[in-house]
Parts: C-alpha cells; sequence; structure tokens
C-alpha cells in the first residue's frame, strides 16, 4: 500500500492530509483527558508568522525559520514551529541548486577530508568539474532547510488556522493505539479504509466502532501510528462525528462542536454502482417525511459485520434499512448471499434487499423474506415504493405534476433514436443538445425502454 495516496494526492491545498510531527504538538492534560491547543485566526503568533511568510517569497527556508525564530519563547516555540511547518508544507518551493546531489555525491567520493588542505583540495576539484563556485547551499541545495519559496500558499489566514488544527489532531493520534468513533453517515468508507490499512474493528459501545492494530498492540507502535492518523483524518471530515483517540499519554475526545476548528471540507457522494444512485433519487423525489442516510452505521452479529446501502427513517423514529445486491462476480455473490442469510437469521430489524434475478436464484433452497424484490434489469421503484409505504406507515408522498408531460424534447432527436442503439449513444444525444434529463424518462417519453445487460451496459428497446 501506497501511503503517498493518502498523504500527497494532487489536491486543492487546503485539502491536503498534513500531519504535525510528535515533537511539534502543542497539548495539555488534565487527568486522563488531551485538550488540544487549537488556534483560530485570532491568534497573534499566527498572525506573525503568517504576515512574514508572506513577504519572505526568494528566501530559503532556513533564513525565513532565523526571523521566525524572533517570535518564539519558550511558551510557544511548539505553536510556532507548528504554524511554519504547515505553511512550509503548503508553499511552492524550489531547489536553491539543481545539482546538488551530484555535487555531494562527487564531493564524498573523493574520500574523507581530515585537513583544511585536503578540503580546499577537493572543493576546488569540484569547483572545476561542476564549473561553479562551491559553497554550503551549493552542496545542500536540495534539503529542505535550504530550498527557497518560490511561493507562499494563497490561503486566507483562518483556512490556515483550521488547517493546523486538523494536522494537532492527526498528530495527536501519532500517539494512539485505539481510536474509537461514530458517524452520521457514509460509514462505509471508513470501514473499507480501516480494511486497506491493515486495522482491525468491532463494536464499541452502542453504536460505536472500535478500531485498532493487532492484539498485541497495547502501545502506540511507529507501524500503525501513521495508519490512525489518515483514519482520523477522514473521520473529522464526516458529518455528525464523535471521536476518542486513545493514547498512552490520555484521551483526546473531539465531537460536532469541534468541526469549527477544522477545514469545511464537503466529501463528493460516490455511489458504487448506477442502483444505488437510482434508489437515492427515487426515495429523495418521492417522500417528504423520510430522513435518507447512505451507508448509516455498521451492524455487527455474531457472525461478522454488515453496513447496509441506505437507511430510512421517518419523523416519528420508524425506520428501515436497504440493501442493493445487484450484478457483480460470483464469488462476491456468494459471500453476499451468506451475510444475508445470517443477518436474517440475528437480527430483528426490517430490511429490504433488492436482489438482482442472478443473485435472487443464487439463493437456491433459502427461504427468501417477504421484504425481497427481485429484478430483472430495471429497478422496480413503484414496488420499492410500496414495500416502504408498508413497512413505514404514515409516509408523505410529494405531490409532484405528471412528469412526462413535463419533459420537452425537441423533434429533430427523434429522427436520431433507434432501437438497439446503446445507452452510451442515447446519452450522448441527450448532452449533445445539453437535456439534463432522466434516462429511462426520456426514453419512456421517446417510446422506448432501456433494457440492462450489466450496470453500465445497455440498450433501448421499442415499448408495446
Amino acid at each position: 500500500m501506497n501511503l503517498d495516496d493518502y498523504i500527497s494526492q494532487e489536491k486543492p491545498i487546503s485539502e491536503k492530509t498534513i500531519i504535525l510531527p510528535k515533537n511539534l504538538l502543542n497539548f495539555r492534560k488534565f487527568g486522563k483527558t488531551i485538550k488540544p491547543e487549537f488556534i483560530d485566526d485570532d491568534d497573534d503568533d499566527l498572525k506573525k508568522c503568517y504576515d512574514l511568510w508572506k513577504v519572505s517569497e526568494g528566501l530559503k527556508l532556513k533564513e525565513i525559520k532565523d526571523k521566525i525564530a524572533e517570535i518564539e519563547d519558550f511558551s510557544n516555540y511548539k505553536k510556532v514551529r507548528g504554524i511554519v511547518h504547515i505553511l512550509s508544507q503548503l508553499s511552492q518551493l524550489t531547489k536553491s541548486e539543481e545539482n546538488a546531489k551530484e555535487i555531494r555525491k562527487f564531493i564524498f567520493l573523493q574520500g574523507p577530508a581530515l585537513t583544511e588542505d585536503e578540503k580546499e583540495r577537493i572543493i576546488k576539484e569540484a569547483e572545476k568539474e561542476f564549473q561553479t563556485k562551491i559553497s554550503e547551499d551549493k552542496i545542500w541545495g536540495d534539503i529542505n532547510p535550504y530550498k527557497v519559496l518560490l511561493k507562499a500558499p494563497e490561503l486566507s489566514i483562518q483556512d490556515i488556522s483550521k488547517i493546523y488544527n486538523l494536522s494537532l489532531a492527526c498528530g495527536i493520534a501519532l500517539l494512539s493505539y485505539r481510536i474509537n468513533f461514530k458517524v452520521s453517515e457514509n460509514i462505509g468508507d471508513i470501514i473499507r479504509l480501516s480494511k486497506k490499512l491493515g486495522l482491525m474493528y468491532d463494536s464499541a459501545k452502542e453504536g460505536w466502532i472500535s478500531v485498532f492494530g493487532p492484539a498485541t498492540l497495547i502501545k502506540e507502535s511507529t507501524k500503525y501510528s501513521l495508519y490512525f492518523s489518515i483514519l482520523v483524518s477522514k473521520i473529522l471530515r464526516k458529518k455528525g462525528f464523535e471521536i476518542e483517540i486513545e493514547t498512552e499519554k490520555g484521551i483526546l475526545k473531539l465531537s460536532q462542536e469541534h468541526k469549527k476548528f477544522f477545514p469545511e471540507i464537503e466529501e463528493d457522494v460516490k455511489f458504487d454502482s448506477s442502483y444505488e444512485e437510482q434508489v437515492s433519487k427515487i426515495i429523495q423525489d418521492t417522500f417528504t417525511n423520510i430522513n435518507l442516510t447512505r451507508e448509516p452505521e455498521a451492524i455487527f452479529f455474531r457472525e461478522g459485520v454488515f453496513i447496509p446501502d441506505f437507511k430510512l427513517r421517518n419523523d416519528e423514529g420508524k425506520e428501515v434499512l436497504i440493501e442493493i445486491a445487484g450484478f457483480w462476480t460470483e464469488d462476491y455473490i456468494k459471500k453476499k448471499i451468506e451475510k444475508l442469510k445470517k443477518f436474517w437469521e440475528s437480527s430483528q430489524r426490517k430490511i429490504i434487499v433488492l436482489a438482482s434475478e442472478k443473485l435472487a436464484l443464487s439463493f437456491g433452497n433459502i427461504k427468501l423474506p417477504d421484504d425481497v424484490i427481485v429484478f430483472k434489469n430495471e429497478l422496480p421503484s413503484l414496488e420499492l415504493i410500496k414495500k416502504i409505504k408498508e413497512i413505514i406507515p404514515n409516509t408523505k408522498i410529494t405531490k409532484q405534476k405528471n412528469q412526462t408531460q413535463e419533459i420537452q424534447i425537441p423533434d429533430e432527436i427523434k429522427d436520431k433514436i433507434r432501437e438497439g442503439m446503446s445507452v452510451t449513444e442515447f446519452q450522448k444525444i441527450l448532452q449533445n443538445y445539453k437535456l439534463d434529463l432522466d434516462l429511462n424518462k426520456a426514453a419512456h417519453y421517446l417510446g422506448y425502454k432501456i433494457e440492462w445487460k450489466s450496470i453500465f451496459d445497455g440498450t433501448l428497446k421499442k415499448e408495446k
């Protein structure tokens, strides 16, 4: 696994994950509780560092740090150096000498210089070889202190303060051996990231997930500390987060009320399949008093963990889970069947399963619950709505006009549509005319229906 995929991705600089090193972590302890020293844009030290950094383009980092050192004292040096660390990570830096690595290699290969005469001889040979005056800056020009600040970050002082706070929280996670958390939605991608990082997880107190390293890991581990930091960065971007970071030095507790200290980063909603996207749209377009949450929680039972695709909850607190099992590999289908079977046996919670015909046939002799809706190609939206109304009474349906009549499609498009046309080609025609329409509704209006061969492949067929 390449950790750069999580830390050094090409993202807007306000969304980068920067982790403060352990020696710069600025926090206090009250008994077993850790209180991080978060800052805001009114922080005096931050203002001084920020202003000085902005006017230092063209200077080497070591020169800038020498100036900022005048701001430091015993009480604030961790904070000041942490701010400088953030600013340097967010800035555009350049080498002060492009050939620094080659110059160093040439000098070191000449052997140790035990006297001043030997040192002078080697330097002269290097100057002759590289046709330049050799100085300390030339030798170390590609190392951070000798790099030049080419461009300061184009971020407000408020953005810098929030990035610092996020980096401080992630830095404290470097000291951790266990993380307990809960979020209000999209827990699935956190669980998937935990698996990818080689971390283990289990249920904690009600609604909480506990993430940890190997069973033998009972104290801070260099191998896993960075993994915990990456996970914390992900959790703090979620809605309704609560997190407890357990370390040998104490416990750091953060919740949604601390959100103001961190960057506002809205994660894009990425559906695992077009079916998930369709279900989301059906629910949101149909019901007015049902709250839909995607990947709401991890449900632990004796044989494993189950994360439903959606949870629906009305304003009276009644709820139902929805799981979509579509066209996947044979191995996936077998695992899905086994997990669903065990969930049905052990859980009292209501769940609607939308199962492709292929998956449903694979159930074999397993008796399907009444709340399994089998479909062939297209999702049966009316059957799904009916089933939701049965399980959650008093649902309120959105009052809509006849949407077919509201669709406006130019006559010239009709001449370009033909039976057997691929969905991709059909979609391109609509896009060429700048028509952002639901494909199924647009096809129906034109007298066709879409026959889906797979999630990504379908053709138009004349409706009878």
